[in-house]
């Protein structure tokens, strides 16, 4: 059960990113959170939220995105629910690092990194919308 859950929705904008950051800054500085804390968050939403917004929609609609905090003594969580194509990261498979970097296929290493800063990461669709439920223990 996560307490202290807080709710922002943004547009299917690039400049809305920024917002979303700004909003995490301040919520991580009110849960005291560790530096190494807020980087892991901070670039799993960039990752995200630049995907949705770049790739995510096939018209040129205002579509809304909500980003959710929740936080408890053991985790701390973030949920981003959109409206989207449907895309489930956890299927993806992860990139081969062992490759040189000539040698790797462009992409995929994003998501790559998500899994490996989150603790836990969930997917699924409900009513036409896709959630992303990201955990992250914290230590």
């Amino acid at each position: 059960e996560f307490r202290r859950v807080l709710f922002r929705s943004i547009t299917n904008q690039s400049d809305q990113i920024d917002t979303v950051r700004k909003f995490f800054d301040d919520y991580s500085k009110e849960n005291k959170l560790t530096e190494k804390t807020v980087h892991d968050i901070q670039m799993a939403l960039d990752e995200l939220l630049t995907n949705i917004v770049n790739y995510g929609y096939e018209d040129t609609d205002e579509h809304r995105i909500d980003v959710r905090f929740g936080i408890n003594d053991d985790a701390l969580m973030v949920e981003i629910v959109d409206d989207s194509k449907p895309y489930n990261i956890l299927e993806q498979e992860n990139p081969d690092i062992s490759l040189s970097v000539e040698d790797k296929p462009i992409g995929g290493l994003g998501i790559f990194l998500i899994k490996k800063l989150m603790s836990h990461v969930d997917y699924y669709t409900e009513e036409g919308k896709n959630h992303l439920v990201m955990t992250k223990e914290l230590v």
